[in-house]
């Protein structure tokens, strides 16, 4: 027996007297019906089981029957219990006296013996003449006699009028009218409502007019079309639809427009007198005058002049080579002379002052020179190299020559790292704050600090002073912007007066002093008569007219000049009035044989990593001289928009290093070009955004980096995505390539796409 279903199933059990003297052989029943959806099962007909069972809802089954039924509009059915078709037991021999009993109804929705609902109820109260036909039959039928008369039965009802006449009339409070019923199936219309034709449909209107419904009125039966009144008459072309059955059509080419010009006039020709050409035979002529456009001839005459002609042999342009002509001429040396002989003028030349008179005509050599020497020109005079000892190799540094020990020749920077003291001829001079790894350069800033003054107590006029990230720089522009009293001006700059190569440092270069404070602290404490870094310190970074950069490089400290009340938190970095006064510790960028004195050798395979001292780390994904040089690939990745629509001038296609110095070279840059902001952001010196042709150069060997990055922690690969490049194609696009499949494409600049930087080692 399945489960009950979402069916709501009501009973009611009502005794039924058929007949005083004889007890009713059955019981009325009446359920109700829903489908498995919850809809009432309305006029459908159903298959009924009930079963009487004796004890419990589990007791066994004294008597069963099955009755098939129809349901109502409400899906109500009804039946008596005892007059269907008999499976088992016998309803006339169950007595009602022994015990409790229980129903069991069961239905089958589809009538086909498949009984989908259930449900078990209790007899609570057993019909009072199937009671009596068992209990009460002996004593009661002994004491009746005869016929009883009605009127003494005791405590009998009072029936109404109906129940004797069974008459319409006599029923009280019946309906008079049609609306005292619910019209719940829309059978009742309403009485304004009114019927319209509406071409071939019936409309029917409500009694406002507006159509509830409508139906066609057209004959489904097929119509003789011969039979039809009043046909349209068709020309020929309706039923042949041949071009040659319309009325009017055109025949020939003058009937029709000549709008697009493809067709010429009739028998034009082109014909050709002198230097001029004709078109003829149209309603208009044209011609073309040939005469300079026939062909030229250029020659040189006897007279060295070199002529053009035109094509009726006249001289139309020339030039006098005459003087270019110099034929034989002969180079000479006599003495310390040198002549030029057999042209237009003769020259010479002595060369007294460049001959030795020693050693047999050499060429004369700067004083102190001896055998295996190297003589080079050093942009002022010739200059000498001593020679070098055996095993050393010849390199450039700092943009002069010298001597090398072939373990330097594969030294990379980075020897010295950040906290280390740095010593010239034994003494120490400084710290590092800055090692790269890769770009072979270093920082040391100075032991102690060099004064406490002003970074300018008399200009408040800019100075252009604004690199964030190289105080050389700044420097260098504060000297061009007053060559004769920069340092008596600028009071801080001229604490470096005098020292090579010191200066006061960027506004980025303290913030990485802060950043590696405690090293940088804890080195200095080794070192006697050095000082700590723990005060407020001028950058070489102005900010406007009156104002510059002060970095607190200290734990927490008061804002002692001009506030002194103001507590400034640690490592802040903000601007402050020129004229207040801040500690100056200068700084000093160490060249590549200053930063490989500590030589150490490495070399790079394709797919080693690169950290340099931020902690930023790079893919190796090219290398040249035996792995000495080489790319390096970020190994994360940005999305950004190349910049605004305005040109900033980075059109490389083969230098992205190139592209960032250009960049940043505009005012205001940062917010006019944002790959390079996010390069400078997110990664700094010695990294850049590459250029398309580098970018294509990264896209050729996608599958081994990408093979590689699988194998660097917190890597991200590179994706078939469209990539930015640092090459600008004018003032509103830039470079990018798809690296699905290696194409280039100008994109708008305010369009976000990924980013990746590479460094060059």
């Amino acid at each position: 027996m399945k489960k009950l279903r979402a069916i709501v199933m009501a009973l009611a059990i009502v005794s039924s007297m058929l007949a005083w003297a004889s007890a009713p052989k059955g019981f009325s029943y009446q359920a109700t019906v829903r489908n498995a959806d919850g809809s009432l099962a309305v006029n459908k007909i159903v298959g009924v089981r009930v079963s009487i069972l004796r004890g419990s809802v589990t007791g066994a089954v004294v008597y069963s029957e099955t009755n098939t039924v129809k349901t109502n509009a409400n899906g109500l059915f009804s039946l008596q219990v005892g007059a269907g078709t008999v499976k088992g037991g016998s309803f006339a021999d169950i007595d009602w006296t022994d015990g409790t009993y229980y129903m069991k109804s069961e239905i089958s929705l589809n009538n086909n013996s498949v009984y989908d609902i259930s449900a078990t109820s209790q007899l609570l109260s057993v019909p009072f003449a199937m009671y009596a036909d068992k209990a009460g039959e002996a004593k009661t039928a002994s004491a009746l006699s005869g016929t009883v008369d009605y009127s003494a039965i005791t405590n009998a009802p009072t029936y109404s009028k109906v129940a004797e006449s069974g008459a319409y009339g006599d029923l009280t409070g019946r309906p008079t009218s049609v609306s005292a019923f619910a019209n719940d199936a829309n059978y009742l219309t309403n009485a304004a409502n009114s019927l319209t034709r509406n071409g071939n449909s019936i409309v029917l209107n409500d009694m406002n007019g507006d159509p509830l419904s409508e139906v066609s009125i057209l004959s489904t039966e097929a119509v003789d079309y011969n039979s039809l009144k009043n046909k349209p008459s068709f020309s020929a072309v309706a039923t042949s639809g041949a071009y040659g059955d319309l009325d009017g059509a055109p025949t020939k080419v003058s009937d029709l427009d000549n709008d697009a010009k493809y067709i010429s006039e009739e028998s034009q020709e082109l014909q050709r007198q002198g230097n001029t050409v004709y078109l003829v035979g149209g309603k208009t002529e044209t011609s073309i005058d040939l005469t300079q456009t026939e062909a030229q001839t250029i020659g040189l005459d006897a007279s060295k002049k070199l002529y053009i002609t035109d094509g009726n042999g006249n001289k139309i342009a020339e030039v006098d080579l005459s003087n270019l002509f110099t034929e034989k001429q002969e180079l000479s040396l006599t003495g310390s002379e040198l002549s030029l002989t057999g042209g237009a003028e003769a020259s010479k030349v002595d060369l007294a002052p460049l001959m030795s008179s020693t050693k047999g005509g050499g060429a004369s050599l700067p004083s102190g020179t001896n055998k295996g020497d190297l003589l080079y020109w050093n942009s002022e005079e010739w200059a000498v190299l001593p020679r070098g000892v055996e095993g050393q190799m010849l390199a450039i540094a700092d943009g002069q020559l010298t001597w090398i020990d072939p373990s330097y020749a594969n030294t990379v920077a980075g020897t010295y790292a950040v906290g280390d003291i740095y010593y010239e001829d034994g003494m120490p001079v400084g710290v590092v704050v800055q090692s790269s790894s890769i770009g072979r350069m270093g920082k040391i800033i100075a032991l102690t600090d060099a004064g406490k003054t002003a970074w300018s107590s008399s200009d408040k006029v800019s100075t252009g002073a604004k690199d964030l990230d190289f105080g050389q720089n700044n420097l260098n522009t504060v000297k061009l912007y007053d060559p004769t009293d920069w340092a008596t001006k600028y009071e801080a700059f001229g604490l470096a007066d005098g020292k090579d190569g010191w200066y006061v440092p960027s506004r980025n270069e303290l913030s990485v002093v802060y950043d590696n404070k405690i090293s940088i602290n804890n080195a200095l404490a080794n070192v006697p008569g050095a000082k700590a870094l723990n005060a407020a310190y001028w950058t070489s970074t102005e900010y406007g007219n009156s104002t510059s950069y002060v970095a607190f490089i200290n734990d927490t400290t008061f804002r002692y000049d001009g506030e002194p009340g103001v507590l400034v938190p640690a490592g802040t970095i903000e601007e402050d009035a020129k004229d207040s006064k801040y500690n100056v510790r200068l700084m000093r960028k160490l060249s590549w044989a200053e930063m490989t004195s500590k030589p150490i050798v490495k070399t790079y395979n394709l797919g080693d990593t690169i950290k340099d001292e931020k902690g930023n780390v790079g893919l190796v994904y090219k290398v040249s001289n035996g792995g000495l040089n080489g790319y390096a690939i970020s190994i994360k990745e940005g999305s950004v928009k190349w910049g605004t629509a305005v040109a900033i001038g980075s059109t490389s296609t083969t230098d992205g290093e190139q592209n960032l110095a250009t960049a940043k070279a505009v005012d205001g840059w940062n917010t006019k070009c944002l790959v390079a902001n996010y390069n400078e952001d997110n990664y700094g010196d010695g990294w850049y955004v590459p250029a398309i042709d580098e970018l294509m150069d990264i896209q050729a060997s996608l599958d081994v980096i990408n093979g590689y990055m699988d194998k660097v922690a917190g890597s991200t690969k590179l994706t078939n995505v469209k990539y930015w490049s640092s090459t600008e194609s004018d003032a509103a696009k830039a470079k990018a390539l798809n690296f699905s499949d290696g194409m280039s494409s100008d994109e708008d600049k305010t369009t976000s796409m990924k980013v990746r930087t590479i460094y060059k080692f």
